[in-house]
């Protein structure tokens, strides 16, 4: 596992270095990561069936 932190300049919620929060910060940080990453894979998924749609007709 890599100690790496994430900055997201438009975000500031999601600054990892952020230590203001402690603990919960660093949690919060990370569920907002990952359900934001769930949504680009799923996004992603249904993007790639919607083109072969199109290419199927």
């Amino acid at each position: 596992m890599k100690n790496i932190e994430i900055i997201i300049l438009d975000f500031p919620l999601l600054d990892t270095r952020n230590q203001i929060m402690g603990i919960t910060g660093k949690f919060i940080a990370d569920l907002v990561l990952q359900i934001l990453s769930y949504v680009a894979q799923i996004e992603g998924e249904n993007l790639k069936q919607r083109q072969a749609e199109v290419f199927k007709l």
